[in-house]
């Protein structure tokens, strides 16, 4: 088959892209070519919605799973409230409203971006990798919004990590790798932002 527009790379950027797209025009013929074992992804993503235009909060908005009306950041061993509202997406939950579209996506392999008249492979960002999958809540007591950034027990390439309460005493443990191109702004805001700054600026372009 013929694809209008393929889209290549992981993680919910590119699913959230072609959802942006295929709402202004549901008669293109997307093709999504993913690295993930499943469109998506399997990570918990954390957003911010203050810092998203307002067009992408409106196309996050139906996603979103759970919200919190703050956040902590943790660094040289202080906890640092945030009063700024935070939504966890899911990607199981973005797959469902894209199936849900009258015209969904193709998933496809990397050799179908050869007959697609247009590809957009999205720069590298942020990357979230699930550390220590679900762990019970005993082990970060008291945790009632999220931990948007721990600097104190990042390793390795980790830039830092997060902490998700699930309810029900889980706690989703996820690490962030910065890309060395995420800009002057080096805050976890800034970080986890940037990503979704891009796919607003590529679907209005596309649109």
């Amino acid at each position: 088959m013929i694809y209008d527009l393929a889209i290549g790379d992981c993680g919910l950027a590119p699913l959230l892209l072609a959802s942006s797209i295929l709402k202004a025009r549901p008669g293109l013929r997307l093709a999504i070519f993913t690295r993930d074992a499943q469109p998506g992804g399997d990570c918990l993503e954390l957003v911010l919605p203050e810092r998203l235009a307002p067009a992408l909060q409106d196309l996050i908005e139906p996603i979103v799973v759970r919200s919190w009306p703050g956040y902590v950041l943790r660094r040289d061993g202080q906890m640092i409230e945030r009063a700024a509202p935070v939504w966890l997406l899911d990607p199981v939950q973005l797959q469902l409203e894209l199936e849900l579209l009258t015209n969904p996506p193709s998933f496809v392999g990397a050799e179908a971006l050869t007959s697609a008249r247009e590809v957009i492979t999205l720069p590298a960002g942020p990357i979230r990798v699930r550390a220590a999958q679900i762990i019970g809540a005993e082990a970060l007591a008291g945790l009632t919004v999220p931990v948007l950034a721990d600097f104190d027990v990042a390793s390795g390439e980790a830039a830092f990590l997060q902490y998700i309460p699930l309810g029900d005493e889980r706690v989703a443990v996820c690490s962030v790798h910065a890309s060395d191109d995420d800009g002057d702004d080096r805050s976890p805001e800034a970080i986890l932002s940037a990503r979704w700054d891009m796919v607003a600026q590529i679907a209005e372009s596309v649109a």
